[in-house]
């Protein structure tokens, strides 16, 4: 691009700059942003038509830069891509598709009923094989039959679900969406040469418009004719560099509006328009209209423009008057806004065509001021109050303001309309400025223009609008799945690092279930791990101690997972067997594990503390509790036992252990097998419990509290026992399945229906149903994209082996878009560290949670807790701090969400806190 430079003359000769205008490339411009207008309006030339309005039905064309809302590639395996910084398609073996690239995008920002002139698919190439083939071909093809979910489809699925149609056009069957695609759209041949490339997908947007339920995305194909091992490789929107990312150009004409009844539109050119200076010329005749600050926090140009209202029938009613200009030019530092106001002006009537920095009619001089330099007056003292103010960016195309009201003041006393000013920014350092096209512009659409939209007088107002449609029934209950089988009963899950979930039953081996696939893959474990305890490593491993013997006889067996390997570790024994114990992740990385029986069925009273490589016991903690009592680590580092029994304790971990009283909850004597959660740091909720009947009431305590008690919450519509709790992104609590009945584990009072806590309200919203009976052993599981696990039930108590998983999606997958996380996120990070998250999104944000990965059974989630974390938005997303206490987060992987102003989380990213 050719650096264009300011002509300066010496300041000390009191001759002052003077702006000139520059090109700018839309394009190079309008990569790093997901949505970019840039208006092209047909008007008549200045000199031909200086009184006369342009009506609104005018043409009318416009530009949009979209970015995709997300992409990924298909490969012949079942792993999702969607988070690569690669877009990629190969060929293997021979004259075979191996990879296809699935990209979606949003046109919600196009008119509906919009003619598309030109819509292009821009992809930034990067790698190409070593081959020495020249150009290899790819297609651009229509999505059909299937809508996509990009952040969980595969080779297999389209939505880590269900499946694509089957075909044999890939290596061994797998489906590659090949028989999901309409014909190609555009063929291009592409060489070796990085940059971006080109394809024509004007035809596929233009239906995308005229019917948005078809909208499924567009496939981007491999060469069916090549050689083995020839590929393209392009940029993804998750590239680090933001202006290598794809984008869609797309041109096209909005249909022609029709005011509401009653009112009327009319577009209108300036009369005059021109730029004050700090010097005595006219700039009438220039191109441009500029607003500079010079020297520091010190206006240095203004810009005076007037229009003719005459044709607006005296008494009409202004609803609405816009000001438009199109910004050119911006200054080349740092600074990503400035400030421009909007103005009336008073006391004297400007001459455009003559006025300058000391005069407003090239002979009279503006009211004398100080504000700008050498004491040029500059109509700083002939303006009104600010009527709009605009900080405005550096992307080139319209901006607006609001001058409502100056113009009702023009049409109700017509002897004051002297025109508008807009003022440059008092607030900046030298040199910052903002470059618009006047009049003069050789582009007719780039000129300036007033609309006003105007009832003439008599005329009946408008209808109001109507209601806005319902929201679906999905936005207030959220929806359950189909129910999938599963080979043994999940009654033990653990989300592990690489997002698949780690379960075993009393029955068979333990499995890996990959969430994108649906499939489960065998992980025989060393020992019977059926009632031991559980609770993840500060390096994303999952510690598991005791196990099963015979029914109440624990096996004294410490077994690790590593999530990276799915492989199975021995450690050291325990002094003792245990089963049903509860481990916790201490604040130094060490697991505690408390309670469950031994050998021989009788209480383990001496809890043990795992240091990394040897078990050591806390002999002066002599305690018998009930089975998986309910453990938290609270902000001053002690162990709380919110339950099952009636009286919380405490327990002190320090040296060899001490157990001390803590308050006595509300509902007694046991809530067992009702559930706890902390759903925000030191804040507890225990729900439900019991059992002749189980109670529907639920209780909180806030351990930051000086003296912290027991208080009731609102109650669930259903009493529960062998219930599940789920921390949600939102904050919010699910509670699934259990028994309102007396008894164990009595199905007479099977809840079906999910129920949702809010700790903004403290009350419980009814949600939709599952499917299958789950009580006693079921569990349920947050996953990263925001869904639910909810499976198990039986094995145990004579109730039925249930071998299936259902999966709930809440109400907030129900309402709108979700935040977008783009770029790389670390796999493992610090206490205190600042993480820069790339989002389009981040103004929309308004809540950043930390959630610990779960490690759920028998009722209680052993590993989850919520930290909402502080963050600032910043330029190209937010910028996210971590939590500084170990108490209040322990070390161990957790999954980072961003949720939106509709209550809409991120698909979560997993990342180890150590």
């Amino acid at each position: 691009m050719t650096t264009h430079m300011w002509p300066w003359r010496d300041v000390c000769t009191m001759k002052f700059p003077v702006r000139h205008r520059t090109g700018f490339a839309l394009l190079a411009l309008g990569l790093g942003i997901g949505l970019a207008f840039v208006s092209c309006q047909d008007e008549r030339s200045i000199t031909a038509a200086r009184r006369v309005p342009r009506f609104a039905a005018s043409v009318q064309t416009a530009t949009v830069v979209i970015s995709p809302t997300a992409d990924g590639f298909l490969n012949i395996d079942a792993t999702n891509y969607g988070t690569s910084s690669v877009l990629s398609v190969y060929t293997w073996p021979d004259h075979k598709i191996a990879n296809a690239s699935v990209l979606k995008f949003d046109l919600a920002g196009i008119p509906a009923g919009a003619t598309i002139s030109s819509a292009t698919l821009n992809l930034n190439l990067t790698e190409s094989d070593a081959t020495a083939d020249p150009t290899y071909t790819v297609t651009v093809h229509k999505i059909l039959n299937k809508n996509p979910d990009v952040s969980r489809a595969t080779g297999y699925t389209y939505d880590g679900t269900n499946a694509w149609t089957p075909n044999t056009c890939c290596y061994n069957n797998i489906p590659l969406a090949q028989a999901d695609i309409g014909a190609p759209v555009d063929t291009k041949r592409i060489d070796k040469t990085p940059g971006f490339k080109q394809w024509d997908v004007t035809a596929l947007v233009q239906g995308w418009l005229t019917t948005p339920s078809t909208n499924f995305g567009l496939l981007v194909n491999s060469d069916p004719a090549a050689l083995r091992d020839r590929y393209r490789n392009f940029s993804s929107r998750e590239d680090a560099v933001a202006g290598n990312r794809p984008f869609l150009t797309v041109v096209y004409t909005p249909p022609a509006s029709t005011p509401p009844p009653g009112e009327q539109s009319a577009v209108f050119s300036p009369t005059g328009d021109t730029y004050l200076n700090l010097d005595a010329t006219n700039y009438a005749s220039g191109t441009t209209l500029n607003v500079y600050t010079w020297p520091n926090d010190t206006i240095a140009n203004a810009i005076v423009m007037k229009f003719d209202l005459a044709s607006i029938p005296t008494g009409s009613t202004v609803s609405s008057a816009t000001l438009r200009l199109n910004l050119t030019e911006s200054d080349a530092t740092a600074d990503p806004t400035y400030t421009v106001t909007a103005h009336k002006i008073i006391n004297r009537n400007a001459d455009p065509a003559r006025a300058t920095g000391y005069t407003y009619d090239g002979v009279n001089g503006w009211t004398a001021n100080g504000c700008c330099r050498n004491h040029v007056p500059l109509a700083q003292a002939d303006i009104s109050a600010a009527v709009d103010t605009k900080s405005v960016d550096k992307t080139p195309g319209f901006k607006a303001w609001d001058v409502t009201s100056v113009v009702q003041g023009w049409l109700d006393a017509p002897s004051t309309n002297f025109g508008l000013l807009l003022n440059s920014d008092p607030s900046k350092l030298r040199d910052r400025y903002r470059t618009f096209s006047s009049s003069e512009d050789p582009v007719a659409g780039n000129h300036p223009s007033l609309t006003v939209v105007y009832t003439p007088p008599g005329s009946s107002p408008p209808p109001p609008p109507p209601p806005p449609p319902p929201p679906p029934p999905e936005a207030q209950v959220g929806q359950w799945s189909a129910v999938f089988p599963a080979p043994i009963v999940q009654l033990h899950v653990h989300l592990l690092t690489d997002g698949t979930v780690l379960s075993w039953g009393r029955i068979g081996d333990p499995q890996v279930w990959d969430p994108a696939t649906g499939s489960f893959t065998a992980v025989p474990s060393p020992s019977w791990l059926f009632c031991a305890g559980h609770d993840f490593l500060p390096d994303g491993r999952l510690l598991v101690a005791g196990g099963h013997i015979t029914d109440g006889h624990g096996l004294p067996n410490t077994n690790l997972f590593d999530p990276v390997t799915h492989s199975w570790q021995v450690g050291p024994p325990m002094a003792v067997g245990r089963w049903y114990p509860t481990n916790t992740t201490l604040p130094d990385g060490e697991i505690l594990t408390v309670g469950g029986t031994d050998e021989n069925m009788t209480i383990d009273t001496i809890p043990e503390v795992w240091d990394g490589t040897h078990w050591r016991q806390l002999s002066t903690a002599n305690l018998a509790l009930e089975w998986y009592p309910r453990l938290f680590v609270a902000p001053d580092g002690r162990i709380f036992n919110a339950g099952e029994e009636q009286p919380s304790r405490w327990l002190d971990v320090t040296g060899t252990g001490r157990w001390t009283d803590g308050p006595r909850r509300n509902f007694g004597p046991w809530r067992d097998y009702g559930s706890a959660v902390m759903y925000l740091p030191g804040k507890i909720l225990y729900a439900g419990g019991g059992n002749n009947p189980p109670t529907n009431t639920a209780e909180i305590i806030d351990l930051n509290q000086p003296n912290p008690t027991w208080a009731n919450t609102g109650s669930m519509a259903y009493a529960r026992r062998q219930m599940n709790a789920t921390l949600l992104p939102t904050g919010d609590v699910l509670v699934t399945g259990g028994t309102s009945a007396s008894g164990f584990n009595n199905a007479a009072g099977a809840v079906h229906a999910a129920e949702l806590w809010s700790p903004t309200t403290g009350t419980w919203t009814t949600l939709a149903s599952n499917a299958v009976i789950r009580m006693y052993h079921s569990t349920s599981l947050l996953l990263p994209d925001g869904r639910v696990l909810h499976t198990g039930s039986g094995d145990g108590a004579n109730a039925p082996r249930e071998l299936s998983y259902e999966l709930y999606s809440p109400p907030y997958l129900f309402r709108g878009a979700r935040p977008t996380l783009s770029g790389f996120t670390p796999a493992m990070v610090g206490y205190g560290q600042t993480l820069q998250i790339e989002t389009s999104d981040g103004a929309s944000i308004t809540k950043v949670t930390f959630i610990r990965t779960g490690s759920v059974t028998h009722a209680m989630d052993q590993a989850a807790r919520l930290v909402p974390l502080t963050f600032a938005v910043v330029s190209g997303g937010i910028s996210v701090t971590l939590p500084t206490s170990r108490t209040t987060a322990p070390p161990g992987p957790y999954m980072l969400f961003l949720v939106n102003a509709n209550g809409v989380p991120s698909v979560g990213r997993i990342m180890r806190l150590e």
